[in-house]
């Protein structure tokens, strides 16, 4: 959940991995581990985040509002990232081939985006689809008047 939050964040201020943690009073390692969602921060990690680059709460937790509540001022000379302050520099390529490669590398992270949601999208359906079933068969127990405790828990929990 706090991994892309925090290398967001970094990524935003300009800042390595080891600078970061640095700021945060963490180890490179533990810093690792949060950003690939591997442990969560601790709760002083998270107070120092917040403290040092003034981040808004209700964007860390619920993604409402900026990143930032008031951008730090001795961040505001330094190049910023992902669209925070500076806009998006132009790539050169070399020649034709190396720009196909990239387009290529960038369109089949798009293709395995898109296979990842599409998935997630068809399970929500199922589980919906299932769940529909079992709403139905308990409202049919109940206008067949044969509704009883043991009869909804085994529809609604035991049966697939």
């Amino acid at each position: 959940m706090f991994g892309k939050k925090f290398k967001a964040i970094r990524h935003a201020i300009g800042m390595t991995q080891a600078e970061f943690a640095k700021e945060l009073d963490i180890s490179s390692a533990a810093l690792s581990k949060i950003e690939s969602d591997h442990s969560s921060p601790r709760a002083e990690t998270t107070a120092n985040l917040m403290a040092r680059f003034k981040i808004n709460l209700n964007w860390l937790y619920s993604d409402k509002g900026d990143m930032f509540v008031d951008f730090p001022k001795e961040l505001a000379d330094r190049p910023l990232y992902y669209g925070a302050v500076r806009e998006p520099q132009k790539i050169t390529y070399e020649n034709d081939e190396e720009m196909e490669a990239d387009m290529r590398a960038i369109l089949i992270r798009l293709t395995e985006t898109q296979n990842k949601l599409v998935d997630q999208i068809s399970t929500n359906i199922r589980l919906r689809e299932n769940y529909n079933k079992k709403i139905h068969q308990i409202i049919k127990m109940m206008k067949d008047g044969s509704i009883n405790v043991e009869k909804v828990l085994s529809v609604a929990f035991l049966e697939d």
